[in-house]
């Protein structure tokens, strides 16, 4: 609690905000597949392994921001363990590496498939881009009460590709992709699970990668 009052008076919207921003950065270089340096060791961290550290700052964010709302005696620390985190990975601001901006396939992606169902006030964007599948959630509602499993199905075998808990901000999204050799050409489908509510299984969107 000292750290939140000494850096921002108490307030712990600001601090908060600065962590979704962070994630909103690493989600959009993410996307661009790009990558980021972490740490003095100069470690290089793209395609899954980002995806993977982008999922544990959210739930460093999803514990912070729990705790601050019950200002427990455990928030302290849970927050000097986030700024330590931060610290962790080299700065407060995760360094592109270079030549990380640009998408490294050129090819123009295929038309955007969207679907929003009701139970969850969500957007999905699918599209195809040099045979990697993109799948996009965007939350349109409010601050989601708890965190979410998305998973991305191979349609044809019914089996799990992969799957990543998170919660959103308000108009906050997330990204995810999955490349060809992982399942040829077969849709894939992506549906989101919240933890707070229990939701239909149906897919939110389909998509198939030639």
């Amino acid at each position: 609690m000292r750290y939140v009052d000494k850096k921002y008076g108490g307030n712990w919207e600001p601090y908060i905000g600065k962590w979704d921003r962070q994630v909103e950065k690493l989600q959009g270089i993410y996307e661009r597949d790009s990558a980021i340096i972490v740490t003095k060791d100069k470690i290089r961290l793209e395609n899954e392994e980002l995806a993977e550290y982008i999922e544990k700052v959210q739930q460093r964010v999803e514990v912070v921001r729990c705790l601050a709302s019950k200002m427990g005696s455990q928030t302290e620390d849970d927050v000097r363990d986030l700024a330590n985190f931060a610290t962790a990975a080299g700065s407060n601001e995760p360094t592109p590496a270079k030549g990380g901006e640009k998408t490294r396939n050129g090819t123009a992606p295929a038309p955007t498939v969207t679907t929003a169902r009701t139970g969850l006030n969500i957007e999905v964007n699918a599209r195809c881009q040099g045979g990697t599948a993109r799948f996009q959630v965007v939350n349109k509602g409010v601050l989601w009460p708890g965190s979410s499993t998305i998973f991305i199905y191979d349609t044809d075998t019914e089996s799990l590709v992969t799957q990543r808990r998170l919660r959103l901000t308000s108009g906050q999204s997330a990204s995810f992709k999955v490349k060809k050799p992982k399942t040829g050409a077969a849709p894939l489908a992506l549906w989101v699970k919240p933890s707070w509510s229990p939701r239909e299984f149906l897919y939110d969107a389909t998509i198939a990668c030639g």
